[in-house]
């Protein structure tokens, strides 16, 4: 239990420090950033409990295995999320859009100029791809997946039919 409090701490610990950091400076490439983060932070974490300055720190390569087994799929798991968290949700969006006019729906206009207006939430996603390296373009050209884009494309793509998320119902 001690080495469960104990990455609950650490991750806890990654996190307040990100929203610190992140009020004062924040990377071009956000994804990036935070996996730099939560690796530092973890790194720092085992050279502090190799120099036995760390109290609580798990001691052993064992224990820090096992402290791990929540910490990386934490740090993942809030890296994954962060652009929800950061931004408006296209689907979030769709949702709230369609709670509020009852029994008759969102009309087609109404939706897309929602979603398409000058920084509406998609305008948002592409301009975080873009700074992510997964997009390039801009508002006037267009947009296109760059080679980074087009392996996350497929690699998502791959998933999706692995889960037979390719399938309605």
């Amino acid at each position: 239990m001690q080495l469960f409090g104990f990455s609950i701490i650490l991750f806890a610990g990654a996190l307040l420090t990100h929203i610190i950091a992140w009020r004062f400076l924040r990377p071009r490439r956000h994804i990036r950033g935070l996996l730099l983060h939560f690796a530092s932070v973890w790194s720092l974490a085992v050279m502090l409990d190799i120099l036995a300055v760390l109290p609580g720190a798990p001691g052993s390569l064992l224990s820090w295995l096992h402290a791990s087994l929540f910490y990386w799929p934490a740090a993942l798991a809030y890296v994954s999320l962060f652009s929800l968290i950061e931004q408006d949700s296209p689907s979030l969006l769709m949702v709230d859009l369609a709670s509020g006019t009852g029994r008759d729906g969102v009309s087609r206009q109404d939706l897309l100029s929602a979603l398409h207006v000058e920084g509406g939430v998609v305008l948002q996603r592409l301009r975080a791809a873009c700074d992510n390296g997964l997009v390039a373009g801009n508002e006037a050209l267009g947009w296109s997946l760059t080679p980074r884009g087009l392996w996350v494309a497929r690699v998502s793509a791959l998933a999706a039919r692995l889960y037979r998320l390719d399938r309605a119902g």
